[in-house]
């Protein structure tokens, strides 16, 4: 999760350092994440920065397996999109770690692992996680003031405002007659399963 370079040298020297030792070539097209900043010192250079060289020197000579953990952790929206975008053009394995269940969606995983201190909660597809919370997952419409009682005994991932009302999205057993059964997010059955394992 951080990442620790020589402060006067440049990403360029340090990628082609790491290319030679490899055996590979710099690839142009992966060296357009980092073209803008690739010849100022690391000192200078942001933290988000600082992780896109991280990220460029991991697939140096084309690995074939890949181990990250929270690798766009500090990464601004446009670096996010472009590590993104890297990854998937390249044909390695990987196996990466995060706390958020949009960037399980965004590289396209095939097999998730759902870990709570060291214990396995959950191994499978993306779909068979969602399938998983089907049933408990449901929508109501309530006034602001209902709300705030809501969303202190109840699991709520998401309050959308309409007008006098909101609209909340609970993760639990239904027990509103207006409760609207919904589709669960890969987010909604992360929080119901990550609830569920820590229930007495």
């Amino acid at each position: 999760q951080t990442l620790e370079f020589p402060e006067m040298l440049t990403p360029r020297k340090l990628l082609n350092h790491l290319a030679r030792l490899r055996g590979a070539a710099l690839d142009p097209d992966t060296l357009l994440r980092v073209e803008a900043f690739l010849d100022q010192p690391f000192h200078r250079l942001s933290g988000g920065q600082q992780r896109m060289v991280g990220i460029v020197q991991a697939f140096l000579g084309a690995p074939r397996f890949l181990l990250l953990d929270e690798f766009v952790r500090g990464l601004d929206m446009t670096e996010r999109e472009s590590a993104f975008r890297l990854i998937g053009q390249r044909e390695a394995l990987l196996i990466f770690s995060t706390h958020i269940p949009a960037e399980i969606e965004s590289l396209g995983a095939r097999q998730v692992i759902v870990l709570d201190r060291g214990r396995i909660l959950f191994y499978g597809t993306v779909e068979a996680l969602r399938a998983a919370a089907a049933g408990f997952v449901y929508e109501i419409r309530v006034s602001k003031e209902q709300a705030a009682a809501i969303s202190a005994s109840r699991l709520v991932s998401r309050i959308t405002p309409n007008g006098s009302h909101v609209r909340m999205r609970v993760i639990a057993e239904p027990d509103d007659a207006d409760a609207v059964a919904i589709a669960p997010t890969l987010e909604d059955a992360y929080l119901w399963l990550t609830r569920r394992s820590v229930r007495p």
